[in-house]
């Protein structure tokens, strides 16, 4: 079995820097605009837009999910230290 070796400092950083992402794409205002008529191109513009807002969405689910997985490994992988030290040392 091979040592898998995880740098807990760059976990912790690497969360970090996807909360404040996060963070970012929460503050976005993706509301899309009321538009009355316009024809085919206004039509595809609201398309986008909606597409955009489902994309946010998304991309914040995401970065949620990523984060609890990291610190998911973060928090076993110090317990997992914790109990080794713990035998070492009895």
């Amino acid at each position: 079995m091979d040592e898998i070796k995880i740098s807990v400092s760059g976990l912790q950083d690497s969360i970090a820097q996807l909360r404040k992402l996060k963070d970012d794409w929460e503050a976005n205002d993706v509301s899309v605009p009321a538009t009355i008529g316009g024809g085919r191109t206004v039509n595809e513009m609201e398309l986008l837009a909606q597409l955009y807002k489902k994309l946010n969405f998304h991309m914040v689910s995401l970065a949620e999910n990523t984060i609890a997985f990291l610190t998911n490994v973060k928090n076993s992988y110090e317990e997992s230290d914790n109990k080794a030290a713990k035998k070492i040392n009895q």
